[in-house]
Parts: C-alpha cells; sequence; structure tokens
C-alpha cells in the first residue's frame, strides 16, 4: 500500500479531496458527536482514512483494497466512505476498525451513524403520508396487555419471559417494538438482537449486548469480574487485558448474560431477541438458561419466532410444557380489522377504506403490513386500476 505520497490529496479512486470549502475543520471526539448528516458521516470516515494513512507513513488505503479486504463489491465501499449510502451497522463496524478507530471511537461513529439513520428514517416517515401514522396495532389488545403487566412487574423486580409466534409478517415485530417502547417508558434498560442464520454463533446476544454497550462503559460491578473471561465471547473488546482464556461452559455464559443485563439496567431490563427460529443452538442453550433464571431477577426477555418447525420453536414448546413462559400465538386480523388498521395506516376513518381492501385482504398485497408485496404483483396501496386479480386472494407468499 506504498508508493503515493500522504501530502498528495487527490484520490485515484474520485473520492472527494479534504480541505474543499464547507468541510467542518479538526477531527475528534467533538466533531463526531456533532455528526447529524451522511454527508458529515461520510467527511468523518474520510478523516479517519486520512489519518491512518499518516499513522502509517503511507497513501490511504483505497476503495479497491478495502473492498479484496471485506469482500464486498467495489461500489459499495465507495459509497459508503463518499455518503452516497449509509453502510449496514455491520459493515460500517468494520470500515472503522479497518480505518484504526480505536475502541472510544468506534463507539462513538457507531452512535453517530445511527443517530444518522434516525434522522433519515424521520426523514422519509415525514415524505410518506402512507408512513406518516406508522404501523397501527389493531386487535392486539390481550398481548399487549400482557406486555405492559410483564414491563410492570419487571420494574418492582419480578422478571418473566414471553414468546411471540406466528407465520412471516404477522405482527411479532411490531409488538416486540411495543414492548421496547413500553420498557423503555417504564425507565428498563432496552437490549435487542435479531437472529439471522444458525451458521453464525451468538449473532442475537452479541448484538442486543453490543446496542448498549456501545454507547456506555463496562458496568463497574465487581460481581461481574469472575464473567468477563465468559462475556468476552459476546463482547471482543473485552479480551483486552485479560489472563484467563474464554470461557467454554455455555451455563457460565447464560449466567453472565443475565448478571450483565440486569447490571446495565437500574430499573430493570429488557431483552428482546427476534427470529429466534433462525438461531444457533448455542444461542438456544443460553436462552433456555435464561428462561429458567429470568423470575428471580428484574429482568423481562421477550422473544420472537415463526411458527413452523424449527429448533426454536421446539424450545418454545418445552418451555410451555414447564410453564415457564407466556407465550403468546399470533393469528391474521379478520377483515374488520384489517380496515381499521389500513385507516389508521393512512390517516383516514375505517370506512373510507377503498372497498378493493378487504376482498384483497391487505395482508398480501400491501408491504406495509408484510413488508413483502403480493404474488399477484400489486406493490402498494392506492385506488384500484381495474379488477383485483384472483390471485390476491392466495395466501400469503411465504419469505
Amino acid at each position: 500500500m506504498a508508493g503515493k505520497s500522504v501530502s498528495d490529496n487527490t484520490d485515484s479512486d474520485g473520492s472527494r479531496p479534504f480541505g474543499e470549502p464547507g468541510q467542518p475543520p479538526g477531527f475528534g471526539p467533538a466533531s463526531i458527536t456533532a455528526v447529524r448528516t451522511l454527508p458529515e458521516l461520510a467527511w468523518t470516515l474520510r478523516e479517519l482514512r486520512r489519518r491512518d494513512a499518516r499513522s502509517r507513513v503511507a497513501r490511504e488505503i483505497s476503495f479497491r483494497e478495502l473492498a479484496a479486504t471485506t469482500g464486498w463489491p467495489r461500489d459499495a465501499v465507495r459509497d459508503y466512505l463518499t455518503g452516497q449510502t449509509l453502510a449496514p451497522i455491520d459493515r460500517f463496524d468494520t470500515l472503522v476498525i479497518l480505518l484504526g478507530a480505536g475502541p472510544a471511537e468506534r463507539r462513538e461513529l457507531a452512535a453517530a451513524r445511527d443517530r444518522v439513520a434516525d434522522l433519515q428514517l424521520g426523514a422519509a416517515v415525514a415524505l410518506d403520508a402512507v408512513r406518516l401514522s406508522g404501523q397501527s396495532l389493531v386487535a392486539r389488545e390481550a398481548e399487549v396487555a400482557g406486555l405492559q403487566a410483564a414491563v410492570k412487574a419487571a420494574s418492582t423486580g419480578s422478571g418473566g419471559v414471553m414468546f411471540l409466534c406466528g407465520e412471516a409478517g404477522i405482527g411479532k415485530s411490531r409488538l416486540a417494538e411495543e414492548a421496547a417502547r413500553l420498557a423503555g417508558e417504564a425507565g428498563l434498560r432496552v437490549l435487542r438482537g435479531r437472529a439471522a442464520t444458525p451458521s453464525v454463533q451468538f449473532r442475537a446476544l452479541s448484538e442486543a449486548l453490543l446496542s448498549v454497550l456501545r454507547r456506555s462503559r463496562r458496568p463497574a460491578d465487581p460481581d461481574l469480574l469472575p464473567y468477563y473471561p465468559a462475556l468476552s465471547r459476546l463482547v471482543p473488546e473485552w479480551r483486552v487485558g485479560l489472563d484467563a482464556r474464554p470461557e467454554d461452559s455455555l451455563v457460565v455464559l447464560a449466567e453472565a448474560v443475565l448478571r450483565l443485563c440486569v447490571a446495565v439496567g437500574r430499573q430493570g431490563s429488557l431483552l428482546v431477541l427476534e427470529d429466534l427460529h433462525d438461531a444457533d443452538q448455542d444461542t438456544l442453550t443460553v436462552v433456555d438458561y435464561l428462561v429458567d433464571n429470568a423470575p428471580d431477577e428484574p429482568f423481562l426477555m421477550l422473544c420472537t419466532v415463526r411458527a413452523q418447525p424449527s429448533a426454536g420453536l421446539d424450545l418454545v414448546h418445552a418451555a410451555r410444557s414447564r410453564r415457564a413462559v407466556t407465550v403468546y400465538g399470533l393469528h391474521r386480523l379478520g377483515d374488520e380489522a384489517v380496515r381499521e388498521m389500513a385507516g389508521a395506516c393512512l390517516d383516514i376513518a375505517p370506512d373510507q377504506v377503498p372497498a378493493p381492501v378487504c376482498p384483497c385482504t391487505w395482508r398480501s398485497c400491501w408491504p406495509g403490513w408484510s413488508g413483502t408485496g403480493c404474488s399477484c404483483g400489486r406493490t402498494g396501496p392506492g385506488p384500484s386500476p381495474g379488477p383485483w386479480p384472483s390471485s390476491c386472494r392466495s395466501p400469503w407468499p411465504r419469505r
């Protein structure tokens, strides 16, 4: 990677040179904290890239070299670093590590990236009339009441575990969002992660812990000290300075996760783990331990699982047979409930919702409901251009 002078501010990748008019001066914690927009975040990454080059007394690492190191498309790397696209969380974290950011800077940069994402989402909602009101909770009174009671109990020191089961797009994640909102209002600390594939060990647990720890320091709880070697399997930066090797016992790891979740929440904590049908077996072993030990702590765990054969669903059945958890099986809404939900999202009265909605049931043909669209090819709500295809009445398209 040698060969180009550090003082040469041209870039063969075509990225914007530093020092052009309008760029904020200086790079450091204050400039990272001030980031609010995608161009500002791109400028911060540009400065990080320049500093890395100075430290190596070499030219800046190129988009092509970053693409070769990460295995990502070169165009994607270019878009991330020039502010064309916001990098996904995992790729952003990898980028800042490759560009030489220290642990404290990585936390600040992760928070800056989340701010940009939140502001982008807010702008999109404001511009999109269909999403203006968000997805309304309709005909889920029993589930919401159960969540409210569980959050209240956790805030007073009596924890528990809840599972939300149902087919894809039925509303599990929407209820998980409601649980997080209720927990936040009650003063509970919310940790949230999602499983993606059984081949990635501890994905949901690591994401949940890092979602909180990247913005805060390690809890100053002496009771956690013996568990740092185990927790270092989920929080890599905690491996630094440890004399002992990471603890291999899943029981010790599960107890460590429980103690850490309790430690980070002064008034209790909520751990949300989504898509456990895609979780690895080690994650499920930890979850099974938490099921049996959560009730004695100010700790609530909420998990979502698809109602299809999987190791995650087997865990739900086993825990339910022990009467150790509360399980809500979510069912599709009836036509009147669908009409009410559609009206709430469109900010109109239910009786003003177009008549074709109910025959089509919108559960298949409105992406705002399932996130996928319909197998008939219809991609959004609005006045029907003609007779709705008979295929709209077919069952939900599977994802």
